[in-house]
């Protein structure tokens, strides 16, 4: 059960990434365009 949990509350804080850099791209896309060129990998 605890695997589960661990894996849910990873799975929110993947959408809630994923949220917070829709939200970026959509008011700072300057801001993006830097973090995707520093971090690939999260975007």
């Amino acid at each position: 059960m605890n695997k589960q949990y661990n894996k849910d509350r990873f799975l929110l804080k993947l959408l809630t990434a994923k949220f917070l850099v829709l939200m970026m791209d959509h008011y700072v896309p300057e801001s993006l365009s830097l973090t995707a060129c520093k971090y690939p990998e999260k975007v």
